[in-house]
């Protein structure tokens, strides 16, 4: 049907501009609205339900707001895994906050250097992590204002300060109403480049809401999962893949389980007696829950899937975990600037050994792979995948140089390469950036390499990714020195530097003169081929 010549758009289009936005804490509003009374989260055998925790998320909300922390305020967090976690993701996002969660493994150098990134005015600690943050605390003249989530004693803070239980108990439970945009800045999560410097990846209410719509989407049409289907929370919140789920799961009406870490023992308990949806998994993880499962010889209540990071794991255990479980092993590829089901809407089936783990592009994302001259490489090339989807990322926060790198005409430049196949699907290469995934962790070379050219005993030091049986892959470094010095005795002194899980597997000793160093002064990695696959040899 045509329109009439004198038809007039304008009534319409103006109601079309008015038309209501979805934000983040829409989601815990709209089920405790509609499904009250269902479970929420779990956390130490206590549950909420979706009206317990909306409420308890406006007491905080309401309860920011009064203290001054408002709208495009950004606020640190070094918490661990609790349930506070959720109160938090929401409460912010009510508020229209910017929360970013700090790697609870960091040194104190490394904690007060993700910090200083974002010069947030509040900062929220748990106990574990106090005296840490109190050391630094001094070096952050920026912090205004610090909520204890626990009792820590006398402070004696010049910053004003908050229990956490107390503006949770005194808030205000009607929702807070304060205006929004979806382009607001909300959830800031720390990455690393090739510098090995700490960046924030902005995540906007826009984004984190089209996460949701995209995981529900591929999680129905993939596995049918529904209200039923539960969570376990056990990625910490400084990582997108706990938080992108939870909310999921919420939206669904499902409940999520909060656990502090990994433990098989603590996972095998929740599999045989509740269902779940997505059982994440990395790799190191698998072996300790195959073998906790045939001790108890575990009755599975349902698992619609488990894993991520498929190009990572040895195909016997994802096999052997598959049959298990009776759960299908996806077929992963996300990244936290363009969220996690980007080209991953496959899985590999039960019992399957697949050598290949092609995956294929997902509806909400436009794909390219090209040359470093920016043309499309042809099928059966390597490229460097680049992207656009509703659920980019809004840049890296207060970092123009590497926003400038990475984005270029609308389109994101992962710095990922992958292949295209004859049928369309893509698999994945190599990292451009040279990144090492190691047990779930995500260890830049350039920070290692950083950490050994302190020692005055060092020439040079080159790190790269090695296969490993457990984690996947794991760091291993190469080094030159000027002096008599042990690999063992440089790998403990990157000690003072690096969290535990960024320390070198193998530090090998060689002479300068073996490193294949190209014109320019830099090392050819490309040639390290054959001291790699030595090395690997002695990985432990």
């Amino acid at each position: 049907m045509c329109l009439q010549p004198n038809f007039d758009p304008g009534p319409i289009k103006e109601k079309m501009f008015q038309a209501k936005q979805k934000f983040v804490g829409d989601i815990v509003k709209k089920k405790a609205k509609l499904t009250p009374n269902r479970a929420a989260v779990e956390w130490e055998g206590k549950v909420w339900t979706f009206k317990e925790l909306n409420e308890d998320v406006n007491r905080l909300a309401n309860s920011m707001d009064s203290i001054g922390i408002k709208r495009g305020q950004r606020i640190s967090a070094l918490t661990g895994n609790r349930v506070e976690c959720a109160q938090i993701m929401y409460a912010v996002a009510k508020i229209g906050a910017i929360i970013g969660f700090c790697n609870d493994r960091y040194t104190e150098l490394e904690l007060q250097e993700a910090i200083e990134v974002i010069t947030p005015e509040t900062i929220i600690v748990a106990e574990p992590y106090f005296e840490k943050f109190k050391a630094i605390l001094p070096n952050l003249p920026f912090v205004k204002r610090i909520i204890l989530l626990d009792d820590v004693g006398e402070t004696n803070f010049s910053q004003a300060t908050y229990s956490y239980p107390t503006l949770l108990e005194q808030g205000d439970t009607k929702e807070p109403g304060i205006e929004l945009h979806e382009e607001d800045a909300y959830f800031i999560v720390y990455t690393s480049g090739t510098t090995g410097r700490p960046k924030g990846a902005t995540i906007s209410q826009r984004s984190s809401v089209q996460r949701v719509f995209c995981n529900m989407a591929e999680y129905q049409r993939l596995l049918g999962i529904n209200q039923d289907d539960n969570f376990i929370a056990r990625g910490a919140f400084f990582h997108v893949a706990s938080v992108d789920q939870m909310f999921a799961t919420h939206a669904f009406g499902g409940k999520v389980i909060f656990h502090d870490g990994y433990s098989a023992e603590k996972y095998c308990d929740v599999i045989t007696k509740e269902k779940i949806g997505w059982l994440a998994m990395a790799p190191g993880m698998l072996d300790r829950l195959i073998a906790e499962i045939k001790k108890r010889n575990a009755k599975i209540v349902g698992v619609k899937a488990v894993g991520s990071m498929a190009d990572l794991v040895p195909v016997e255990q994802m096999a052997e975990l598959t049959q298990l479980l009776k759960a299908p092993y996806l077929n992963t590829y996300g990244l936290t600037e363009i969220g996690p089901h980007n080209f991953s809407n496959n899985v590999i089936p039960i019992g399957a050994k697949y050598n290949a783990l092609s995956k294929a592009e997902g509806f909400a994302c436009d794909v390219r792979l090209l040359d470093p001259e920016g043309n499309e490489v042809p099928d059966g090339e390597v490229g460097e995948l680049v992207i656009r989807t509703t659920m980019m990322f809004s840049g890296y926060w207060d970092n123009p140089v590497e926003n400038e790198k990475v984005f270029h005409d609308g389109w994101f430049h992962t710095g990922d390469c992958l292949r295209r196949n004859p049928d369309g699907t893509l698999d994945f290469v190599t990292r451009v950036k040279y990144m090492i995934k190691t047990g779930g962790e995500n260890v830049y070379p350039a920070e290692i390499e950083r950490a050994l050219k302190k020692h005055p005993l060092v020439q040079e030091a080159v790190v790269v990714g090695a296969k490993h049986p457990k984690w996947g892959e794991t760091p291993i470094a190469f080094v030159a020195v000027s002096g008599p010095i042990t690999g063992e005795e440089l790998r403990d002194f990157c000690r003072e530097f690096l969290s535990g899980f960024k320390l070198p597997n193998l530090v090998e000793i060689m002479p300068l003169e073996d490193f294949p160093i190209n014109s320019n002064g830099k090392v050819e990695l490309g040639k390290m081929a054959p001291f790699i696959k030595a090395a690997e040899a002695k990985i432990k």
